[in-house]
């Protein structure tokens, strides 16, 4: 928090908005209260709980900031009572996270101490979480320092959908960590295998159908969401759910990595995708403004899928592309995008044209679940 508020002046400094100090200021106690969910949900995957992340930390907590932020527009607040809202939001999901712990009985019997050991073995993983977090954020810190606030905007916008994407493939893919790392200690080839191609299902039904509601048509998704003064924020829009989509197809060969016990290799790889991302944001971003950022992180995230992708084949001889991937990729993604093609080449009216999409990915949706339930000898595919 405190290096949080010390940063506020330099980077409105470099984006060259001074308008920025109040807002900054005032989003820094995120950065303490974030540690505290995160460290909780380590605890949660031990627990193998999953309401509490899912349900409280991100749904419920995704619901106060919105609503938080929201009440204070329509009152009139400024950017920063905005993101002082945006704060207490945070506040809200992350204690209720620790609160729902200490409900269940987590923390009994605890004793407050400084573990050495414990502390040194953090180290490569206290690494990982920088690097994730530089991941996560170096495209919109390029596109403030290089582009126009409203370039800024526009991106900000589609990226902040792509998020909400986001949060649901962790929260489908929050039991394959603890999962996989007890078959990685086993020895057990198969379970890991069977492990990674039925999380990869998981996170696909919910996440597919979402992204491919953006790649069918952005457009019509931002101005019935923002307004018609977003609209040019869809070709960016477009090209991000298109990479989600790739990616998450991939599977999540960093989080076996992980359960192997190799976050240090995880961290390499990511850093060094982030300068290749870096790279190409500074040639595109001033040729492309928004769509360059898009790109940017684009070929982070392909060149980081990729490197985890051989560096995990190299360990574990887990199947990438399976007859199940690709059922689930035609009814989740194929399915909506071709409704959306179709409807665009008829030039129906744009609100029907995204009920269309939407429905095509609903239904997408359902009939893969139905799939993968019945695949998996009809048990729940949360079991995975």
């Amino acid at each position: 928090t405190i290096v949080s508020l010390l940063a506020a002046y330099p980077l409105a400094a470099l984006w060259r908005q001074p308008g920025l100090v109040g807002p900054l200021m005032a989003l820094s106690p995120v950065a303490g209260l974030l540690p505290v969910g995160l460290a909780v949900l380590g605890v949660a995957r031990a627990h193998e709980d999953l309401f509490g992340r899912a349900v409280l930390r991100d749904g419920s907590g995704g619901v106060a900031r919105l609503v938080l932020v929201a009440l204070t527009a329509l009152a009139g607040g400024g950017a920063t009572a905005q993101a002082a809202a945006f704060s207490a939001g945070v506040g809200v999901a992350e204690l209720g996270f620790f609160a729902h712990g200490v409900r269940r009985g987590w923390y009994r019997g605890a004793r407050g101490s400084w573990d050495g050991e414990l502390i040194r073995g953090l180290r490569p993983f206290a690494l990982l979480a920088l690097v994730s977090q530089l991941a996560q954020w170096f495209d919109l810190l390029l596109l403030g320092a290089m582009a126009s606030a409203t370039q800024v905007g526009l991106y900000g916008v589609a990226r902040s959908l792509l998020r909400v994407v986001a949060l649901v493939a962790e929260a489908a893919g929050h039991r394959f960590l603890p999962r996989a790392a007890q078959a990685v200690a086993a020895g057990s080839g198969q379970t890991v295998d069977r492990l990674y191609g039925g999380a990869r299902s998981i996170v696909l039904i919910p996440v597919g159908p979402l992204a491919a509601v953006a790649l069918a048509a952005p457009r019509e998704l931002l101005v019935l969401l923002f307004g018609a003064d977003y609209a040019p924020g869809a070709p960016a829009l477009r090209l991000l759910a298109l990479i989600v989509i790739l990616v998450v197809a991939v599977g999540v060969p960093d989080r076996l990595l992980i359960a192997a016990g190799s976050p240090g290799t995880v961290s390499r790889i990511r850093a060094v995708a982030i300068v290749i991302g870096t790279a190409v944001g500074l040639w595109a971003i001033p040729r492309w403004q928004a769509l360059g950022a898009a790109l940017a992180w684009g070929v982070m995230a392909v060149v980081e899928a990729g490197l985890f992708t051989l560096s995990l084949r190299g360990r574990h001889p887990v199947r990438i592309v399976t007859r199940g991937l690709w059922a689930v990729l035609a009814v989740t993604v194929v399915l909506p995008v071709a409704v959306g093609w179709l409807a665009h080449a008829r030039q129906l009216e744009p609100r029907l044209v995204l009920a269309l999409v939407v429905s095509a990915a609903g239904v997408g949706a359902l009939a893969a679940l139905v799939g993968v339930a019945r695949a998996s000898g009809a048990s729940s595919p949360a079991s995975e």
